[in-house]
């Protein structure tokens, strides 16, 4: 979800006064940027080169330099995710909803799901750009569950990047 903040709200973490004291430093403009990392919106894609920046502190999945290694990893993953079969293009209530009595394994394999079809929406990338638009909104009409949420995802995306206020 890239919409979302690294930091969601979990009470349990907000007890913590350190992370009460860390949130509100980083809402006052106290905090750097590498600070304020846990607060903010993820980016719609990440890649580091985790030998020389160990903390994953410097996101190079926009550099131009490293294109060939993003479209490499991003061809892996859409592989990776046709041989498992993965689940991780459904959203969880939705595929609970899906399941019955079945695994999320077995459902994944039956044949119900378009899968080829989710994995269209890889093209995506970089997501949040103008030229998706009009593909996000279709996304909206279909009559499968999973490509209208991540049509909604996408269009909440390019929302925050295009339509901020000021």
């Amino acid at each position: 979800m890239p919409y979302r903040a690294y930091g969601q709200h979990m009470e349990y973490l907000l007890r913590a006064p350190s992370a009460r004291s860390w949130r509100q430093a980083c809402l006052n403009g106290e905090c750097n940027a590498v600070q304020s990392v846990f607060w903010n919106t993820k980016p719609p894609e990440e890649l580091y080169d985790t030998e020389n920046d160990p903390w994953e502190i410097n996101n190079l999945a926009g550099n131009p330099d490293f294109k060939e290694d993003l479209d490499k990893m991003r061809a892996a993953q859409k592989e990776w995710i046709s041989r498992i079969f993965d689940t991780g293009f459904i959203p969880e209530a939705d595929l609970t909803d899906r399941l019955g009595n079945n695994s999320s394994y077995d459902y994944m394999r039956s044949g119900k799901v378009n899968l080829k079809r989710l994995l269209q929406l890889q093209r995506l990338p970089p997501w949040g750009t103008q030229e998706n638009l009009e593909f996000l909104q279709a996304c909206l009409h279909n009559s499968e569950n999973a490509v209208r949420y991540w049509g909604a995802t996408g269009l909440l995306i390019l929302e925050r990047k295009h339509c901020r206020p000021g």
